[in-house]
């Protein structure tokens, strides 16, 4: 895939350039008026270019109504690395 697959079930799901074109940034969000009561953040890596192939390298998400969820009002923001 050219492109990684953007977060599925989100109001907002976009692509968003991290400046270098080995690397790329997920981002899915739900919005409700000036709240953001969920969101998905990630960080993709480009490993491979015959045929182009994607990693998720880092992660950071919310989502305050899921008990398996990071809520960053309560735990404050964090972010999760693939090692």
């Amino acid at each position: 895939m050219s492109t990684p697959s953007l977060p599925t079930g989100y109001d907002v799901s976009k692509h968003v350039s991290a400046g270098h074109r080995d690397c790329l940034l997920t981002v899915g969000f739900d919005r409700r008026q000036q709240h953001i009561p969920r969101f998905l953040v990630q960080l993709h890596y480009r490993i491979a270019t015959d045929p182009i192939e994607w990693a998720a390298i880092a992660r950071m998400d919310h989502n305050e109504t899921s008990a398996l969820g990071h809520d960053v009002y309560d735990e404050g923001l964090h972010v999760d690395v693939d090692e």
